[in-house]
C-alpha cells in the first residue's frame, strides 16, 4: 500500500517542463547543480499571452510563470534566483504570488530600473559562480564587458500556445539536462566558488516547503474556480485568477510538508486548509 508521504510525493511532481534531448546523454547522478538564475523581465515578456487573462486592469504579464519555473526548478534541487527591475511590480498581475517570491528569496528586484544594469546583476552573478540564465535575451549589448555568457545561457519555448482555458504553460529548456550540472568540476573555478557559497548558505528546506505550498494553494484555488470541485489528485490545469495568498502565509501550517488544501466554498479567491490525509 502507498503510504501518504509517498502519494504526495508523486503528487506534487511538476511534469509541466522539459530539456532538450541530449545526443550523448552523461549520467548526472552525484554531480553537482549549477544554480539557476531566470532573467524575470525577459520570461514575463515570452510569456504574457500565456495566460488566460490578467487580475489587474493594467496588467500586461502574470507572476504565475515565474512562480512555474520556481518551483518545477526547486522541486528538482536546483538553487533558483529571478532577477526582476522593479517597474515589473506595477504591470504584473497576481503582485500577492510575486511578492511572496521575493520575501522567500526566489525573487531579487533591482532598484534600478536600468535594463543594463538590470542584466549585468544577472551576468555577474552567473559569471562568478557558474549559474545557468534562463532567457531568451542574447545579452548582445554586454559582450564589451568581459563576461562570456554564451555558455550560460538557456533559451526556452512555450510548448503549448494554444491550450484550453485553465491549463498550465507547458515550457522546454533549449538546452539537454547535463547542462545544469558541473561536469568537469575538478579543474572549473566556479564550481569552487559555488561550493563555498553553498557552504555559506545553505539549503533551507522549509523555503523550499513554503514554495510548493504556495504553488499547491493557487492550483486548488485556481482548479475550483474552474471545475466548482475539489480533487486530492495535484492537478494539471491548475488556475484562474485572481488568487489571493496573503491568507496562505499568515498560516502556521504554511511550512508544513505533504498537505493540501480545500478550496473555500464561499470566497473562491482563497483555500481552506490543509487537509494532510485526504484518501
Amino acid at each position: 500500500m502507498t503510504s501518504w508521504d509517498d502519494h504526495c510525493l508523486e503528487a506534487e511532481k511538476p511534469t509541466y517542463c522539459c530539456f532538450q534531448h541530449s545526443l550523448d546523454p552523461l549520467d548526472v547522478s552525484g554531480l553537482k547543480q549549477r544554480r539557476v538564475i531566470i532573467d524575470g523581465a525577459n520570461l514575463l515578456y515570452l510569456t504574457k499571452n500565456a495566460l488566460p487573462g490578467a487580475s489587474m486592469p493594467n496588467a500586461k504579464y502574470d507572476s504565475l510563470v515565474l512562480l512555474q519555473l520556481a518551483y518545477y526548478l526547486d522541486f528538482y534541487g536546483f538553487r533558483v534566483k529571478i532577477m526582476l527591475r522593479s517597474d515589473f511590480l506595477k504591470t504584473t498581475s497576481n503582485p500577492d504570488v510575486l511578492h511572496e517570491l521575493i520575501d522567500l528569496g526566489y525573487a531579487f528586484v533591482s532598484s534600478k530600473n536600468d535594463k543594463e544594469d538590470d542584466d549585468r546583476a544577472a551576468l555577474e552573478a552567473a559569471y562568478r559562480v557558474g549559474a545557468v540564465i534562463i532567457t531568451n535575451d542574447k545579452f548582445r549589448n554586454h559582450h564589451g564587458y568581459g563576461f562570456s555568457v554564451k555558455g550560460n545561457l538557456c533559451t526556452v519555448k512555450v510548448d503549448n500556445p494554444v491550450r484550453k482555458r485553465g491549463e498550465w504553460p507547458h515550457y522546454s529548456f533549449q538546452k539537454p539536462l547535463e547542462h545544469f550540472y558541473f561536469i568537469n568540476p575538478g579543474m572549473d573555478l566556479q564550481y569552487r566558488r559555488a561550493m563555498e557559497e553553498d557552504a555559506h548558505s545553505p539549503h533551507d528546506p522549509v523555503r523550499s516547503c513554503k514554495l510548493a505550498n504556495l504553488f499547491k494553494f493557487v492550483c486548488a484555488v485556481g482548479w475550483f474556480q474552474l471545475h466548482g470541485e475539489w480533487s486530492t489528485e495535484f492537478p494539471k490545469a491548475a488556475y484562474q485568477i485572481p488568487i489571493d495568498c496573503r491568507y496562505l502565509t499568515t498560516k502556521e501550517w504554511y511550512s508544513d510538508r505533504n498537505i493540501f488544501y480545500p478550496p473555500n466554498m464561499i470566497d473562491k479567491s482563497i483555500a481552506d486548509g490543509p487537509n494532510s490525509q485526504l484518501q
